[in-house]
């Protein structure tokens, strides 16, 4: 069975954070055909999976960071070797600006394929 602890010395065990890619505030999700908006929740880690020695988790965040006005999908895998320390992130997101994406999974195959399923919705379509 797979288990987690903390390696001695890690970031966590001295109660630290870290560095993962930046994002701000989730905001309402605009939808075609409706003034109403979606909500699109929060910030929180929606989905994590351990696979061959890794985390790989994902979540939603703000875009841009400093001023949010889409969503976009976060996803980060993370080693808990050597302390906790970021393998690989990414960003899924509409730089345009016209799609926000929430509501993210990770799927993560015995060879690290990684797949990634989420929602997304415009003023124009919803997906």
């Amino acid at each position: 069975a797979p288990s987690w602890s903390v390696v001695p010395g890690g970031d966590l065990a001295a109660g630290g954070f870290i560095q993962i890619s930046g994002f701000g505030s989730v905001v309402p999700a605009r939808q075609a055909g409706s003034a109403q908006t979606l909500d699109a929740r929060d910030t929180r880690i929606i989905n994590a999976v351990f696979r061959n020695g890794t985390l790989w988790y994902t979540h939603t965040g703000g875009q841009p960071a400093s001023a949010p006005t889409r969503n976009a999908v976060h996803w980060h895998q993370l080693s808990p070797t050597a302390g906790l320390k970021v393998v690989q992130q990414g960003i899924i997101e509409d730089p345009s600006g016209g799609m926000s994406y929430f509501f993210p999974s990770i799927a993560i195959g015995r060879s690290d394929d990684v797949l990634i399923g989420f929602a997304g919705s415009s003023a124009a379509s919803v997906r």
